[in-house]
């Protein structure tokens, strides 16, 4: 007969040589299965959906920092050709603006 202790967390941890189950008190059950704060189901599912927007953002600002520093890279080279002829009809250039850039890299992705 196998009965539960309630007072003890259930989840087995990884204890250095075996896996054992946690010895921390448990505060919650779900699911008639008591957990501590720390392997609570619903805690964990939180803290990765919290780590996960938090990572979102991070790419999204980093995604926007290199499109912004290609735009940037992309315009200082064409205002090194604003005085620049065409070789072969000797007319100026009709060159985009940094705006427009911009927004074609936006449409882009």
């Amino acid at each position: 007969m196998n009965i539960l202790d309630y007072t003890k967390c259930y989840t087995r941890v990884w204890g250095g040589w075996n896996h054992h189950r946690c010895q921390k008190k448990a505060v919650v059950v779900r699911n008639d299965t008591p957990y501590c704060r720390i392997h609570d189901p619903e805690y964990i599912k939180a803290r990765r959906l919290e780590k996960q927007t938090k990572f979102d953002k991070e790419q999204e600002e980093r995604a926007e920092s290199r499109r912004l520093s290609v735009a940037t890279t992309i315009n200082n080279a064409l205002d090194n050709l604003i005085d620049t002829e065409c070789p072969h009809c000797h007319k100026q250039l009709d060159l985009p603006s940094l705006e427009d850039i911009q927004e074609w890299l936006k449409e882009e992705r």
